[in-house]
């Protein structure tokens, strides 16, 4: 049998009749009575209990029950066991959250044992009348043999005809052509469409195809045209403009009806109104892909755009895009000072200011705690690229009001042009880390490019690591030792551990030559593990020594990786442990530390003193560290950087200020690399208490220390 027809059967709409005419009369009643007397389906009513108040006769033929003798019988009774759950939760969803009809498929205990399937159509009555409030009416339909034949609906079409009127939704028959010509329309069609079913049928006053979306039409056509071809039932799911304008998703069910010979005679099928469910699926989509906080895409979203991107440019010499990473310069001691709170919603008060002042800006997203991507998308800002990058970084520079705090943030940029053939986002985004890194080594509150150039860079730096890598796996780092001399009594006072790479091609080469291009990767703390662990086996070794007790012993800290107080509180335990006791310890700390001035170097410099771990300030003079440096932090010595001792580079009065200037703080001076005897002859002038390099003695292998601590063998003397 058509699977249409029996859905318009089943439909459930006897029970609608009772809720526009709770006591029908005249022709009305008659034919109520008419209907009743001979649907095939049974009436019924269940009372608040649970109860069967009223079955219509047909109940007898459906199940072999006498009509009279299951009244007042709960009706779990007759429903089969193994389907009393499901029908259970059907049954009270009726009366819960707004649902107040519906319809389930059960099997119903016949009285001779056997079993029917039926379909229940129930609907909770929302009329007082005969204290009968509350109490569900309803047909109960048999699906067991599905014998249902066309010549019954046509005689019974004109009942149905006023009763399907009340159904929900809407249903519909129509021709088969591109303004989908109505021939009968359902009065639910007002609720959907804001139109009355006459304003659609026969195309009256317009069509129900001037209905759908124009983005759906060919969508809809496609659809149904294929599954007329197929013969199947279509279920679809598109969009119309209602008579106010309002845009609605509607879930369509139809097919074919078909003659005799096969020939297409019109469609028949239901419209549901599915707005609601579709807004909660875009609210939960959207929950997934958009920042709670900010409304914008998060990463996931945003790398897919910017996959879109990269395709884009492939395939249009038209489009142009630019991607930024831009980084918060400073968040940890933003964080510190202000709270993690405060340092998260300055990020999103910033990222939502990028978002709402440039036009160009296709998507800003939060890349991670104190990083943003941003997508330029447009010819103007390709063209005009320094001048977004500063209207960017000036509108980062307002102050930003969080709470009761008004904070000022800069931000490094780190900058890539689609000139580049990209394959995917990752490729895009690790060349924009790799400019965003030299935009924060140069400083911070700056951006890089990055180009071929950079992109050629970054390949000679990644086979660079490699050969680092290899050097250190093979045996070729080694940890050798420098002496440090003190000018006074021109004896030697201290060591200094050097990691040195005895290069296969370039010879002996020291930290200083190669450590630098190594900033910021995770093969420079491999190095210093590397050089820790060898120097405390060296320091194991010559315990034994009584020369070696008496000397102090330098570890030079390289690198911004090693810069975390964490990562030096280690190194110094280590050192700890392997040095003998009248033996001292110092930490030598480049400037680069101190210029960060926040609490946690002085809580490391503290922890390092009452340690009794001396702390060396670094290559002094080489950057543009201050002299209130001396005052705010507690100094044991300071190392000054060659150049300072040059005078052909450094005014010789200058220096000499202020090895006088340290002198008054009671801080001892140690002049570095010293190569020649101009630059020893100058540190002897300026009253410089420490000297090393190879003047004095050159760097040598560990196996050369244990002599030169017992005989004192240097090239200085005091001659």
């Amino acid at each position: 049998m058509n699977t249409g027809k029996t859905r318009i059967q089943n439909s459930g709409l006897i029970k609608r009749i009772f809720k526009k005419h709770p006591e029908p009369a005249g022709e009305l009643q008659r034919d109520a009575v008419d209907f009743i007397e001979s649907t095939p389906h049974v009436l019924f009513s269940i009372n608040t209990l649970g109860q069967w108040s009223f079955l219509s006769s047909n109940w007898l033929d459906l199940t072999g029950y006498d009509t009279v003798q299951a009244l007042s019988n709960h009706h779990f009774n007759y429903i089969h066991p193994d389907d009393l759950c499901e029908y259970k939760n059907f049954y009270r969803s009726l009366d819960k959250d707004g649902h107040r009809n519906g319809t389930h498929s059960v099997r119903l205990i016949c009285k001779d044992g056997s079993y029917k399937w039926v379909l229940i159509s129930a609907k909770l009555s929302n009329h007082i009348c005969d204290n009968r409030s509350n109490e569900i009416i309803g047909l109960i339909s048999d699906i067991h043999e599905e014998t249902t034949e066309k010549h019954r609906l046509d005689v019974k079409l004109q009942s149905l005809e006023k009763l399907i009127e009340y159904v929900p939704g809407m249903i519909y028959r129509c021709l088969n052509n591109t303004k989908w010509t109505m021939e009968f329309i359902s009065a639910g069609c007002y609720e959907i469409t804001g139109y009355q079913p006459q304003d659609l049928i026969k195309n009256k006053t317009l069509s129900y195809a001037s209905l759908i979306h124009p983005d759906d039409e060919q969508y809809v056509w496609n659809e149904i045209q294929c599954a007329l071809d197929e013969n199947r039932t279509f279920h679809i799911s598109y969009r119309i403009i209602t008579a106010n304008n309002d845009i609605k998703w509607i879930w369509e069910q139809g097919q074919g009806i078909f003659s005799s010979s096969g020939e297409l005679l019109v469609l028949e099928g239901y419209i549901a109104d599915i707005t609601l469910d579709m807004e909660a699926d875009e609210a939960q989509k959207a929950s997934l892909l958009y920042d709670d906080k900010t409304g914008h895409p998060n990463w996931q979203l945003f790398n897919d755009r910017l996959n879109e991107a990269i395709r884009r440019s492939l395939f249009d010499s038209r489009y142009a895009f630019v991607f930024i990473l831009l980084q918060l310069d400073k968040s940890e001691e933003i964080a510190s000072i202000y709270g993690k709170e405060v340092a998260d919603h300055l990020v999103s008060e910033i990222q939502k200011k990028i978002a709402k002042s440039f036009e160009c800006v296709g998507a800003v997203s939060r890349c991670n705690d104190d990083t943003l991507g941003i997508l330029l998308e447009s010819i103007g800002a390709f063209e005009n690229l320094n001048k977004v990058i500063q209207d960017i970084q000036e509108v980062v520079l307002l102050p930003v009001q969080v709470y009761e705090h008004e904070i000022y943030a800069s931000a490094s940029l780190g900058v890539t042009l689609n000139t580049k053939l990209y394959s995917g986002s990752n490729e895009l985004i690790y060349d924009a880390e790799q400019a965003l890194s030299r935009a924060r080594a140069l400083g911070g509150a700056r951006h890089e490019v990055y180009d071929l150039k950079q992109h050629a860079k970054a390949a000679a730096q990644s086979k660079y690591e490699n050969e680092v890598r290899e050097a250190l796996d093979n045996g070729l780092m080694q940890v050798w030792w420098q002496p440090v001399v003190c000018l006074n009594t021109c004896a030697l006072t201290g060591l200094e551990a050097k990691l040195v790479w005895n290069h296969d091609r370039r010879g002996i080469l020291f930290a200083e030559d190669f450590v630098p291009q190594l900033t910021n990767t995770q093969l420079l703390m491999q190095l210093w593990q590397f050089m820790l662990s060898e120097a405390c086996q060296h320091m194991n070794e010559w315990k034994s020594i009584p020369e070696f007790n008496e000397i102090g012993v330098n570890i030079q800290i390289f690198g911004e990786t090693l810069l975390a107080a964490d990562s030096i509180l280690r190194l110094s335990e280590r050192l700890i442990e392997s040095k003998p006791s009248s033996c001292s310890i110092s930490l030598g700390v480049p400037e680069e530390v101190f210029l960060r001035a926040t609490d946690t170097v002085r809580e490391m410099l503290d922890w390092l003193q009452s340690r009794d771990i001396f702390v060396i300030l670094d290559s002094f003079g080489e950057g543009i560290c201050s002299l209130a440096t001396l005052k705010r932090y507690p100094l044991d010595m300071i190392r000054l950087h060659p150049l300072l001792l040059d005078k052909q580079h450094c005014d010789p009065r200058f220096v000499k200020s202020v090895v006088s200037l340290v002198h008054s703080f009671d801080i001892p001076v140690i002049a570095d690399r010293l190569s020649t005897q101009a630059q020893l002859d100058t540190a002897i002038d300026y009253d410089i208490n420490y000297v090393q390099g190879a003047i004095v003695s050159e760097t040598v292998p560990p196996s050369q220390i244990p002599e030169k601590l017992r005989h004192n063998l240097l090239k200085f003397s005091n001659a």
